[in-house]
């Protein structure tokens, strides 16, 4: 008779074979927020370092020399740094890069819609008597029929 195995050694086997590769295959609760920010602290760091690194190398006669090398000290920092802390046990750098980018990306969001907003409402009129949102080019509603005469019509003053 084959020995039988039961449910909690196939987990255990399990977490042991993800441990020994390095991934977790589901994740939920905190853990997994935290994983996910700390996730997106590396793709800030990486990005933070190849922008820093083509602000160090990119030709122009506007970047001095002291410049460029505070942006190479700047790309060899900020990943080595990261790594360190890493090593360490300490995500604490990865998560704050994580956080701000999500910060920092939210900021931008909220200036392009407001942004696209205001150009909206300033592509649009109301008509008077429909209460519609035409075209400012409009000179006929098409709901209801009013007509934008070409030239403002002022009011007589006494």
């Amino acid at each position: 008779m084959a020995p039988t195995v039961d449910e909690g050694d196939r987990s255990r086997d399990r977490a042991r074979a993800q441990r020994r590769c390095g991934v977790r295959l589901v994740v939920s609760g905190p853990s997994a927020f935290v994983d996910v920010i700390t996730w997106s602290g590396v793709v800030a760091a990486a990005v933070f370092t190849l922008f820093a690194l083509v602000g160090a190398i990119r030709p122009s006669k506007d970047v001095t020399w002291k410049q460029r090398i505070f942006l190479a000290a700047v790309a060899v920092g900020v990943p080595a740094a990261a790594a360190l802390l890493v090593a360490h046990g300490d995500d604490s750098l990865l998560i704050s890069l994580g956080a701000t980018a999500y910060f920092i990306t939210g900021i931008l969001l909220y200036v392009v819609y407001d942004e696209r907003r205001k150009a909206r409402a300033d592509a649009v009129k109301e008509c008077p008597d429909g209460c519609e949102l035409l075209k400012k080019q409009a000179h006929v509603c098409r709901y209801c029929g009013y007509h934008w005469s070409e030239q403002p019509v002022r009011a007589p003053t006494s």
